[in-house]
């Protein structure tokens, strides 16, 4: 029997220029495949190409035999620090940070699933979320309501058994189907520590109940409520392990295998100053909506626009944020940010909007817009450092964002 040839191994960091590596025709393709991972640009030595990678964080195995790669690509903070903004941008309350068990700081993989397994346990020590699921059986007895035209073309009028739908009372619901499928992702991934993958798979277990997603589909939607609000640091958590399990339409489209994660690291950032920011202008009598997709640049509503963060003051709309995960160097912000935030505030009639960054330093704070009277303030919020430094900079970025919109 022939033996599969190992893998092509990368690493990358998440920033910087990337790095030179020689790549067959067949390995390069399958690089090719993932044009959001990674981008590819000609070496200088016959047969090398200069891979970068594309503001994701990766471990994962692209497709197979000899066109196989290991493509890991490490987080600019540490995946220590990335799996704190993962579990904080699910409520934006709790500046606790966990370390990581020894022998997880160092893999993206491995930390995913001893955080699942911590976080998945605490919610659910706190009780199995259940709800009302329509459900449509054959019974013998009349439950709920009688489906007559599926009576009538499935049993030819015959009384028994009854085409029925009915509300049960469930754990088959779609918070719990999330968080299971999580589980059950991470408890077979490579490279998990055994305890963490039996913890994750008793956690499965116990859903008990509960349907398995079926591949390939869109997650089910789900809100917070009063009722599930233990489970939402944890399915933010599933989110993003289930959205990086996913090859991206290229790869799927070329039938190249992926195993592993991706992380989409503008996401995270997105998730994690909303979160932050919530909490932190909470205390200043400001409130936030984030992604809200209502809103429309045109009369005619064909253009939707989706901000970032928009912050209501009891009397109405406030400001808007829009977070963008790149360094601003030591210059001012592309014309194209400055751009998409006017068009948010003419949109919404507000007279401030913020744009923050991930790095670099401010050379100039306002930009004022000749002919409207609209203010675009930059700020920066770099992740890295302790939480303690990170507590104060966001604090540092409420205090403007609530310094500076309407009635301020």
């Amino acid at each position: 029997m022939r033996r599969e040839p190992p893998a092509q191994r990368i690493v990358l960091d998440e920033t910087g220029p990337g790095t030179q590596v020689p790549l067959s025709a067949a390995r390069l393709a399958t690089l090719l495949s993932c044009p959001g991972l990674v981008e590819l640009g000609q070496g200088t030595a016959p047969g090398a190409w200069r891979v970068r990678a594309r503001r994701r964080v990766a471990s994962v195995r692209l497709g197979s035999g000899e066109a196989a790669v290991d493509l890991r690509i490490r987080p600019k903070v540490g995946v220590e620090r990335l799996m704190y903004l993962l579990g904080f941008a699910g409520s934006g309350v709790d500046w606790h940070e966990d370390p990581l068990p020894a022998g997880t700081s160092d893999e993206l993989v491995p930390a995913l699933a001893a955080v699942l397994a911590r976080t998945a346990s605490r919610a659910l020590r706190q009780g199995i979320l259940r709800g009302y699921v329509e459900v449509d059986e054959d019974l013998a007895v009349v439950r709920g309501r009688l489906r007559a035209g599926d009576q009538m073309r499935r049993r030819f009028g015959a009384p028994l058994p009854l085409a029925v739908t009915h509300d049960d009372f469930s754990a088959d619901v779609a918070e719990n189907r999330i968080l299971l499928a999580a589980l059950v992702t991470l408890a077979r991934a490579p490279d998990v520590r055994r305890e963490d993958a039996r913890a994750l798979r008793r956690l499965a277990a116990g859903l008990d109940g509960v349907a398995r997603l079926a591949p390939g589909l869109d997650l089910p939607r789900w809100r917070p409520t009063r009722l599930n609000r233990h489970y939402v640091r944890v399915l933010k958590l599933a989110e993003t392990i289930l959205s990086g399990a996913v090859p991206e339409p290229g790869a799927r489209a070329a039938g190249i295998d992926l195993d592993g994660i991706v992380v989409n690291m503008e996401r995270v950032y997105e998730d994690f100053l909303a979160g932050a920011l919530r909490g932190a202008l909470r205390r200043r009598a400001l409130a936030c909506s984030t992604r809200d997709s209502h809103h429309r640049l045109d009369t005619a509503g064909r253009v939707r626009l989706e901000p970032d963060v928009v912050v209501h003051a009891p009397g109405g709309p406030h400001s808007v944020v829009d977070a963008k995960y790149k360094d601003l160097g030591s210059g001012g912000p592309p014309n194209a940010d400055l751009y998409q935030v006017v068009s948010y505030c003419t949109a919404l009639g507000l007279t401030h909007g913020h744009l923050v960054y991930a790095g670099g330093t401010v050379a100039r704070e306002a930009y004022r817009v000749v002919g409207a009277p609209i203010t675009i303030l930059v700020h920066v919020l770099d992740t890295s450092g302790t939480v303690a430094e990170l507590r104060t900079r966001v604090e540092r970025v409420a205090d403007a964002v609530s310094r500076n919109g309407a009635g301020s």
